[in-house]
């Protein structure tokens, strides 16, 4: 059984442009949310490279130095 259409409320352009505005408004405040989400989110990661970094370096028996050495073809 069909429900037919909406009312629509008949609004001002002032109204319709306060609303946009509004949306708008919403909008910045979502997105600074989610680039501080990011951001946090994107610290956590790195903080999870460094430990597993640094768990490998202890594994391996090598000193710092040894590990930097190695990685740039140095040798001592």
């Amino acid at each position: 059984m069909p429900r037919g259409r909406k009312k629509q409320e008949t609004l001002t352009l002032e109204e319709q442009m306060q609303n946009l505005e509004n949306q708008i408004a919403e909008a910045d405040m979502n997105l600074k949310s989610l680039k501080t989400k990011k951001k946090e989110l994107e610290a956590k990661i790195k903080e999870e490279q460094k430990e597993k970094l640094y768990k490998a370096v202890l594994q391996s028996g090598k000193s710092i130095d040894e590990i930097i050495a190695g990685l740039y073809g140095e040798e001592k």
